[in-house]
């Protein structure tokens, strides 16, 4: 039998990764931006404490079920484990509305619009908010579902600019649209790309929820920082 040494080695700096990422970080990382208290976390999402507001972006629901439509077979459990991971994120903060910055619809309308539909109005939130992204022109042409709020594309929290896009902007500015990610590298140059959030003196850039997309490295300058996500941990990586 012969054996992938590469595969072995990689597995292998995955888990001495998650240990050093256990051993130094905690299932969030609070952190201040634009003078407001926010929590990163390991699902890829945002919270604003003081407004009790869950942010996320590029979930791209209705992707799965859009590649099938094209003969492409991709699993109907994506959309169901991303709807899985979102509820536990909401309960594990008691957010009170979501917002999502972005591309919450991949394409045309299929029938994943008419399960977020109904996913919404057993969330227990109290608002679901669109910041449209490039991919929404098709949903922002349907009826708006109950419960799911279309917000102009520079909306602003608690003195925060959210956004799908890095547009000019004199505030605090949240967005997605990159999907930003970092290759970290081990001794023996095994190499593993991970999301993560980007954050500058003036501009957060927080990964893509949606599992099922792919991701963009991005070149931080001096400055800023890096959160790391990887399975249920979040690291501030160390910048060289």
């Amino acid at each position: 039998m012969q054996v992938n040494h590469d595969a072995a080695y990689l597995v292998q700096f995955e888990l001495n990764l998650q240990l050093q990422m256990i051993e130094s970080e905690l299932q969030f990382k609070e952190i201040k931006f634009g003078g407001v208290n926010m929590l990163l976390l390991p699902e890829k999402a945002v919270f604003m404490p003081e407004t009790q507001s869950l942010l996320v972006a590029d979930t791209h629901f209705g992707k799965a079920t859009h590649f099938r439509k094209a003969g492409i077979p991709v699993s109907d459990m994506v959309f169901v484990d991303d709807l899985e991971r979102l509820s536990s994120v909401i309960q594990k903060t008691s957010a009170l509305e979501l917002i999502i910055l972005g591309d919450l619809f991949h394409s045309d309308h299929n029938s994943e619009w008419e399960r977020w539909g109904d996913w919404i109005k057993s969330s227990g939130l109290k608002k679901v908010r669109l910041v449209p992204g490039n991919h929404d022109k098709a949903i922002l042409k349907l009826p708006p579902l109950e419960g799911c709020q279309f917000e102009t594309p520079l909306m602003i929290q608690n003195n925060i600019a959210l956004s799908h896009e890095d547009v000019p902007c004199d505030l605090p500015l949240i967005h997605g649209h990159i999907h930003p990610s970092v290759s970290l590298k081990g001794l023996g140059k095994q190499a593993i790309k991970l999301p993560c959030f980007h954050v500058s003196e003036t501009r957060m850039v927080i990964p893509a929820f949606g599992s099922f997309t792919g991701t963009h490295a991005v070149k931080p300058r001096k400055g800023d920082r890096v959160f790391v996500v990887h399975q249920n941990l979040i690291h501030e990586s160390k910048l060289k």
